[in-house]
């Protein structure tokens, strides 16, 4: 963690940095490819908590500025040009492994479940409502939003397993 944002942060421009004496090091296009890579990890970073830091946020960008010697121009320019990149891409990695003490569905007393998998981005009063025990939307409406809510062809579908109660997959997919 960065510690206590409040807490004055002095710039480290002779802190050894992998293997070399100080950032002097260092020729202005490799720091300058540098900076612009650690403001746009920065900006772009994966789980980031929503709204309400951008004090912490301004002042971890001041730091980063002061510590790479940048004028307020040259780095308002170099994030503005990162905040227009790209976002980088990013990847889920789940394993289906099993279920228990299924509902039987079939005449027999038994089920051929599967599973169906997907990420989708949902406004979040709709992922809220769907979600919660008193949901006004009626159980199989519910299944039918999260279905819905995912194209086709973005969602994984495990192995049927016919038969059973208690299916195990044992199935790793990449979303």
């Amino acid at each position: 963690m960065m510690g206590d944002m409040n807490q004055a942060m002095e710039p480290v421009s002779d802190v050894p940095v992998r293997g070399h004496s100080s950032m002097s090091q260092f020729s202005k296009e490799e720091l300058d490819l540098l900076y612009e890579e650690v403001l746009y990890t920065f900006v772009h970073r994966v789980g980031k908590p929503p709204g309400g830091r951008s004090r912490e946020e301004s002042q971890l960008l001041q730091y980063l500025q002061d510590v790479f010697a940048k004028d307020t121009e040259e780095h308002r320019l170099v994030l503005n040009r990162v905040r227009q990149l790209k976002w980088p891409a990013t990847f889920l990695k789940v394993m289906v492994k099993e279920a228990k003490g299924l509902l039987a569905k079939d005449a027999t007393g038994f089920s051929d479940p599967y599973c169906l998998l997907g990420v989708a981005v949902v406004e979040e009063q709709q992922d809220e409502d769907v979600h919660r025990g008193d949901s006004p939307l009626p159980r199989r409406r519910q299944k039918a939003v999260v279905k819905d809510s995912i194209p086709e062809d973005q969602i994984k579908r495990t192995e049927v397993k016919i038969q059973t109660l208690n299916p195990i997959w044992n199935e790793t997919f990449q979303l």
